[in-house]
């Protein structure tokens, strides 16, 4: 699957089913916006649809891969604006890149973020920034010096997970690339599933790799993407769709 907003021209403003009504409460016929290239994003939406919102419960989606440059914030943003188009929502994108914090410098969302809200300074909602996307908000890294000195207790990160699923249908976020134990690594049990992120040509012991970190944390594979290029996916993680 490729890269949705740089790789491809055409564009789907077809639903996804009827279960986004249902989500809204809203018995109106619906047109989803259109914008380039999102029929990638779409159908990525209808597959987690059927593997993550079986029970219409709200759902934190992690985005993540080996290495940087994957395409990990472009699916993540992609991915939670075709979310908001077609109602499920509202829908938050959530920097949690400690290596590098794309999303809260194309957002310009400040010195409040994550990092404070995990730390107890601030609180999801004093943190959070809306865009210009309907029911669609970012939550910033926040400052990159508390996020250094994180020690990332299970009783402040459960206290946040509750309140990202209190407040949002979907959470998407935007893990920096894990190929050692870090701080990313104490949200992989929280999440209701993790998306793996590859470019065409990854070599395989790298993805698998990846597969049993991710699973070793305390994580679930969910569903894989791969950025620029047509080609299908490796057979050993197309299974996970």
């Amino acid at each position: 699957m490729s890269n949705l907003t740089t790789r491809q021209p055409a564009a789907d403003a077809s639903r996804i089913d009827g279960k986004n009504d249902r989500m809204t409460g809203s018995s109106k016929p619906y047109e989803v916006p259109m914008r380039r290239g999102s029929k990638y994003a779409d159908i990525l939406l209808q597959r987690l649809q059927a593997e993550v919102f079986k029970q219409d419960k709200p759902a934190v989606i992690g985005i993540a891969s080996f290495a940087p440059r994957q395409g990990v914030t472009t699916t993540a943003l992609n991915l939670a604006i075709r979310a908001a188009d077609h109602r499920i929502s509202p829908t938050i994108v959530v920097d949690a890149n400690f290596r590098d914090q794309k999303v809260s410098r194309i957002y310009r969302t400040g010195s409040k973020g994550l990092s404070e809200c995990l730390n107890g300074r601030s609180t999801l909602e004093d943190c959070t920034k809306t865009t210009k996307v309907g029911n669609l908000s970012v939550l910033g890294l926040g400052q990159i010096k508390v996020a250094r000195q994180l020690v990332i207790a299970t009783k402040p990160t459960i206290d946040f997970f509750d309140q990202l699923r209190a407040s949002y249908r979907l959470s998407i976020i935007d893990l920096p690339s894990i190929h050692e134990p870090s701080l990313a690594d104490a949200f992989l049990p929280h999440l209701d599933g993790v998306l793996i992120v590859a470019r065409y040509g990854s070599r395989t012991e790298k993805l698998k790799a990846l597969q049993q970190h991710i699973h070793d944390s305390g994580g679930k594979i969910v569903g894989s993407v791969m950025t620029g290029t047509e080609s299908k996916l490796p057979a050993w993680l197309s299974r996970f769709f």
